[in-house]
């Protein structure tokens, strides 16, 4: 069933980690209506009288790598997409749109908003030390890429880059898209470089702000581990305190539990890293919140869900 008198959904993306305990419960009789740069905003209203339309859930898929094999590409270019929107021309050049991307493009050029920011993440190792940050990305179509900043770039398009902000888009070294960690449409990921430029330009209304593909918790059964990123839509039942924990690699995080329901089960939720710290969760208990790319991971006892990180 749908998720019925909701008049106040709120958004929250780049939950760092979701675990989910999936519980039976008697239907409720009611829901109640309700970084030093620049994060996805945690909770924001969707729109008025929302009714979430639910797909088929993914089953029975393994592995979103098959294609990925050590000839991706078998010795020659992808077939070509077609679009019959018209993407525009930028200073004279065609925009193009997402679904055409290929490793075997030279040049391109993309009329897209950006739809998240990742936090920024650091790495030291043997092979030195370094940040990225991630975005994703939409065009007219629907379609959608993630592209990653490294080091200095990092740096300088996570402070300029503006969350919800359309760009013309140019320069990027295009590989093969990891599905388990990205929702996106595209079978590809952007690197981005020194050769990397976005140019802010008019929103005229063309792209969407923002798309979901909500899956009822109790379609988790139905998914394989691992198998990709999920959105989900809930009411906020419990919010827990925030704890920090050590991680295998001796990090430091932050750790919030939360426990969301539907109109059928209730699940807890495990929220990681900047996300858990928020005290706006205790502002969400009792409303209706949409979830973003969740990851499923299941160990024996509970199962376990999280987002892209």
């Amino acid at each position: 069933n749908n998720v019925n008198n909701v008049n106040n959904v709120n958004n929250v993306n780049n939950v760092n980690q979701l675990h989910f305990q999936p519980q039976q419960h008697h239907q409720p009789s009611s829901f109640q209506q309700q970084h030093h740069q620049q994060k996805t905003p945690l909770a924001q209203p969707v729109q008025q009288a929302y009714q979430p339309q639910y797909h088929q859930p993914l089953q029975n898929q393994t592995s979103y790598s098959a294609h990925q094999a050590k000839n991706p590409y078998q010795n020659k270019p992808p077939a070509a997409t077609t679009s019959t929107t018209d993407f525009g021309l930028f200073n004279g050049v065609k925009n193009v749109p997402v679904k055409s991307l290929n490793p075997y493009q030279t040049t391109w050029q993309l009329k897209v908003r950006v739809t998240n920011k990742g936090e920024m993440k650091f790495w030291n190792n043997a092979k030195g030390e370094g940040n990225l940050f991630s975005i994703e990305m939409v065009d007219a179509d629907e379609d959608s890429v993630r592209g990653t900043f490294f080091k200095e770039d990092a740096d300088r398009w996570a402070a300029e880059l503006t969350l919800g902000a359309c760009y013309v888009v140019t320069g990027g070294r295009l590989k093969n898209a990891n599905k388990q960690y990205c929702a996106c449409t595209s079978d590809y990921e952007i690197t981005f470089g020194r050769e990397t430029n976005f140019s802010k330009i008019d929103d005229d209304g063309s792209i969407k702000k923002m798309g979901y593909r909500f899956n009822r918790i109790g379609a988790i059964k139905a998914i394989e581990p691992n198998s990709g990123l999920i959105d989900m839509i809930a009411i906020v039942k419990s919010v827990g305190e925030c704890t920090e924990i050590t991680t295998k690699k001796g990090k430091q995080m932050s750790r919030r539990d939360l426990v969301i329901a539907d109109q059928e089960h209730e699940v807890r939720l495990t929220i990681w890293g900047g996300h858990a710290d928020d005290m706006e969760w205790y502002n969400v208990v009792d409303k209706p919140v949409a979830f973003k790319e969740l990851k499923i991971d299941f160990a024996p006892d509970p199962a376990e869900i999280s987002d892209a990180g």
